[in-house]
């Protein structure tokens, strides 16, 4: 995700074309937005943004999202999963981390981080079973990881 979205509504329907901010049932980039060349995920924003599609959509109760992949759904139901997976994106990570205490440095050496990014991309498998996808953690996760404070 970059650090601005676009967010094209129909106005006839309230749907939403919302592109990778919005994911149905399929794992997320989790790299972040570049900020002068590095990547800044910010979980916090992009929940944030997630959270005023409903608004966006407007009075049209049928109105759906249009993610960048996955099925098409109601605003309502995307907003909930994709704020539910975003909170556990962080839990998992920050969590995985913690656990590497004193080897934590291991994530900054291209040499071993391979490996560690791959073991969260299991957590994430275990904990999203029925999302498609889930290279797509392995490849991103170094974002969010290097967005986190030391």
């Amino acid at each position: 995700m970059t650090n601005k979205q676009v967010v094209v509504r129909v106005d006839k329907t309230g749907d939403l074309i919302v592109g990778d901010l919005v994911h149905n049932k399929a794992h997320l980039w989790i790299e972040g937005g570049l900020v002068d060349g590095k990547p800044n995920a910010d979980l916090r924003k992009w929940s944030a943004a997630v959270a005023e599609l409903p608004a966006l959509a407007g009075d049209k109760p049928d109105a759906k999202v249009y993610g960048g992949r996955g099925a098409f759904v109601a605003v309502g139901d995307a907003v909930r999963e994709e704020e539910r997976y975003l909170a556990r994106a962080d839990q998992l990570v920050k969590s995985y981390v913690k656990e590497l205490g004193p080897r934590q440095n291991e994530l900054d050496d291209p040499r071993t981080a391979g490996a560690h990014y791959q073991a969260i991309e299991q957590r994430f498998v275990t904990d999203f079973p029925d999302y498609r996808l889930p290279y797509m953690i392995g490849y991103s996760v170094y974002g969010l990881i290097g967005s986190m404070p030391k």
